[in-house]
């Protein structure tokens, strides 16, 4: 955008609103990896499943 057009929604709008839009706009692909990230630790067992998994049959054994 060039800098008229900036002016021109500041002075519509309102600095804050324009900052907020500028800033949701910039951050949306990180927005987006992040919740990419979280679906995928959401399939991936946790930590304590797999050590479950692992022990469970040595202890069985005993």
């Amino acid at each position: 955008m060039d800098p008229n057009t900036w002016l021109s929604l500041i002075g519509n709008l309102g600095f804050p609103i324009v900052v907020t839009f500028y800033l949701l706009t910039r951050l949306e692909k990180n927005f987006k990896q992040i919740d990419e990230r979280g679906h995928t630790l959401s399939r991936t067992p946790s930590f304590f499943n797999l050590m479950i998994k692992i022990l469970h049959p040595m202890i069985d054994e005993q």
